[in-house]
């Protein structure tokens, strides 16, 4: 869910019903004041809060401002929605630290791609048993990845790429990451794709190149793709070098099996 740049945003319509209860309340007063004080700590000037008659209490909410250029900070009130599951605040100007309040949450989806945060992920977020989605891409986090995330039972994402200060996107790199190892986690994709040709009786030999390329980000195109200034091509790999290497892998695999 997009909002335009400028709304008055109706409760009703602004929390994303999953599942309805019938003849519940109008939603709780202090949820309605921590959704104001909300929106003054992260920049939301244009913000009008009002309460639609009547409101039917959801069993969950999303908080989505994408692109809204936010300039203030995450505000650890959200955990005064105590129905609140998804955030997406992604493509903000948002800076400080997440906060670990966040942590005593259930939450399940989390996304603050495209920001100007700082500082470690939280541990506390090891706490979320219901999270699947964290995706904190292209922000200036620093720190260790929390050991705590691994005993997630849900998470199947964690998007951590280009976590570096000064280096938010892939436009201006010139030089590919450090290291043998990528400090994001891999696509789940790869995953799917390795399990589902174990179970193949003939033999399949995959050429896994996903950690080679994904250490290479500055093999993108950038804001020198199709699109030009206009779009940023982060996606594909289209300098000379990865390609050249990929087909260089392939020449010898394929040299070797014969």
């Amino acid at each position: 869910m997009i909002f335009p740049r400028s709304f008055s945003l109706v409760i009703g319509i602004f929390i994303c019903f999953t599942t309805f209860a019938y003849g519940a309340t109008l939603l709780p007063p202090d949820e309605v004041e921590a959704l104001k004080e909300i929106g003054k700590i992260m920049g939301k000037t244009n913000w009008t809060l009002r309460i639609a008659s009547p409101v039917i209490a959801p069993s969950s909410i999303r908080l989505a401002l994408k692109s809204q250029d936010l300039p203030g900070m995450l505000p650890s009130e959200l955990v005064r929605l105590p129905h609140l599951q998804d955030i997406d605040l992604s493509r903000n100007y948002l800076n400080g630290t997440i906060p670990p309040e966040w942590g005593s949450m259930k939450l399940v989806n989390i996304s603050l791609l495209g920001n100007r945060l700082t500082g470690p992920i939280p541990k506390e977020f090891g706490n979320i048993s219901t999270l699947a989605n964290l995706t904190v891409e292209f922000n200036q986090l620093s720190g260790l990845i929390p050991k705590e995330l691994g005993s997630l039972p849900l998470l199947e994402k964690l998007g951590l790429e280009w976590n570096e200060r000064g280096a938010n996107t892939c436009q201006g790199q010139t030089t590919p990451l450090s290291g043998s190892r990528y400090p994001g986690a891999l696509p789940p994709a790869v995953a799917v794709v390795k399990r589902a040709l174990s179970k193949i009786k003939k033999p399949v030999t995959l050429l896994d190149i996903t950690a080679l390329s994904l250490l290479r980000k500055d093999g993108h195109p950038s804001i020198y793709g199709n699109s030009g200034a206009k779009g940023l091509d982060c996606t594909h790999w289209c300098i000379a070098g990865v390609p050249d290497t990929w087909n260089e892998i392939l020449y010898h695999l394929i040299s070797y099996e014969k």
